[in-house]
């Protein structure tokens, strides 16, 4: 099932935070209407997001004003694990030791 932000509330809706191995803070916060704002180093990055669970790992969209990234993505519970990945790199299949791990806030 591809979500793009539907009226029905979405398990990935709400604020997620990682910390970096140098303990940088990062805040997703992924909003009912598709929208979402990446929050690092003082910075606010909006943009809107897509969820596909129809693909084998879950595909997640995050298009921002200059550029959309797709990566893969599992969600458990409070947990949620995004694969980081550059806009010309190969879509992941796996996740790495370098996947970010995201808890609900």
């Amino acid at each position: 099932m591809l979500i793009a932000g539907c009226t029905l509330s979405h398990p990935l809706v709400g604020r997620w935070k990682t910390q970096s191995s140098e303990g940088t803070e990062s805040v997703l916060w992924f909003k009912s209407d598709g929208t979402f704002e990446a929050i690092a180093k003082g910075e606010n990055l909006p943009g809107k997001w897509t969820f596909n669970e129809d693909t084998n790992p879950t595909q997640l969209e995050l298009v921002f004003e200059d550029r959309t990234v797709v990566t893969i993505a599992k969600l458990n519970g409070d947990e949620l694990l995004i694969e980081p990945r550059e806009e010309e790199s190969e879509m992941p299949t796996t996740f790495s030791d370098n996947a970010q791990k995201y808890r609900r806030q």
